[in-house]
């Protein structure tokens, strides 16, 4: 039981200057997003070229739940949020950080929203 929530314990948030992701053991948070360095991309999923997510380094890679620290096809590292059935996803980079969350982080306004 104890498994399951972890596995089911999963959010996006936006504080201040911070992205927060969670996705069960895992966390990661990207800092100084507002940035003009920084950079959000939303694109199809099969789309991902470089930002696929290759070999999980320390994570979980299920059908339908791929979260953790994943090195890309580019060969570096990020945390990867991939869960459930998705046709677009979010890049976001900032730093030295990368992210690769699934879903839409933007609302229909072209702002940040929490997304779980």
């Amino acid at each position: 039981m104890g498994l399951t929530w972890a596995i089911s314990s999963n959010s996006v948030t936006i504080e201040e200057n911070h992205l927060a992701l969670k996705a069960g053991f895992y966390q990661a948070q990207i800092d100084n997003i507002s940035l003009a360095s920084s950079a959000v991309h939303i694109m199809p999923l099969d789309q991902l070229g470089d930002y696929t997510p290759e070999i999980a380094v320390n994570g979980i890679r299920l059908p339908g739940y791929q979260v953790g620290w994943y090195l890309l096809h580019n060969r570096k590292l990020a945390f990867v949020m991939l869960i459930g059935s998705l046709d677009e996803v979010s890049l976001v980079r900032s730093g030295d950080m990368t992210a690769v969350v699934g879903g839409n982080l933007f609302s229909g306004a072209g702002r940040f929203v929490a997304a779980n």
